[in-house]
């Protein structure tokens, strides 16, 4: 098969970007665009202007899912 991506939009058109700073986390959760995705690749910059970076960058990404229980939060925002 190989390896394939997309450019990821959303349903008004906008490019999905995601800021994120080196060595760090990012948290990706109650996003309508995570329900959509199995893989993810991280490109600097956007589609149309990407950034060539000079050395690797790391990141740790957390991506909550259906089946994921429920979070603290968002137990206490269904008790509204």
């Amino acid at each position: 098969m190989g390896n394939f991506y997309n450019d990821l939009f959303a349903s008004n058109g906008d490019e999905i970007t995601v800021a994120a700073k080196p060595d760090t986390g990012i948290v990706l959760v109650m996003e309508a665009w995570t329900r959509a995705v199995v893989f993810l690749k991280f490109r600097s910059g956007s589609r149309d202007h990407p950034v060539k970076q000079k050395e690797d960058c790391k990141f740790a990404v957390a991506v909550e899912t259906a089946d994921a229980p429920a979070t603290a939060s968002r137990q206490r925002d269904a008790g509204r």
